[in-house]
């Protein structure tokens, strides 16, 4: 089960260095659920075993991650290695303006949030509003803050595709193996 918007929040919001690895793990366990909803493994591979990155590709070629997205996912993996492996680390405008660029910020439209506010289990009506408010805000927000939203935002994105389910799609329509340090991606056919 996915954890509900206020979870999620709670979770993640700390100081710096626990912001950033909550964040990562919450993006992590979103993308595990997507790929179990959407994608069925080869006997021999294991989810866990799957580096980040991987997850990220695999959501893209199954279809529920947008290709567009992928160079954001690509800086919150970034992001988490270096407060993995520095204790000194602490959020920068830089780091927050690689997200942004990444994103593709600013967005227009309110269409971003409005996805992010339907996708997310158990949203209060009040946060979409809250959210409006940090997009509004972000150009002069801290590092901080705007590197939660762009994180949430994120985090909406693999949700969103995670809700994606066997309601929609049926059973699974592909199936996942890993083949050296790639993941591949095949068709399932009937009868197999």
């Amino acid at each position: 089960m996915l954890p509900s918007w206020e979870t999620f929040v709670a979770f993640v919001f700390a100081d710096d260095l626990s912001m950033i690895l909550r964040c990562h793990l919450s993006l992590e366990v979103a993308l595990n659920k997507v790929i179990e909803v959407r994608a069925q493994p080869h006997p021999t591979s294991e989810l866990d075993r799957l580096p980040f990155m991987a997850k990220v590709d695999l959501c893209i070629a199954i279809g529920a991650l947008s290709r567009r997205s992928r160079q954001a996912w690509a800086v919150a993996n970034k992001l988490r290695n270096a407060f993995a492996h520095d204790l000194s680390a602490s959020l920068t405008d830089s780091q927050a303006d690689e997200l942004e660029r990444a994103l593709g910020w600013p967005w227009t439209a309110n269409e971003e949030v409005e996805r992010l506010e339907a996708s997310i289990p158990g949203w209060p009506t009040d946060a979409a509003e809250e959210v409006r408010q940090l997009i509004r805000s972000a150009p002069g927000a801290s590092p901080r803050t705007r590197t939660l939203l762009f994180l949430s935002l994120l985090y909406g994105e693999a949700v969103h595709a995670a809700r994606m389910d066997t309601a929609a799609f049926g059973t699974p329509r592909n199936q996942w193996t890993v083949v050296g340090d790639k993941v591949r991606v095949t068709p399932i056919t009937k009868g197999k």
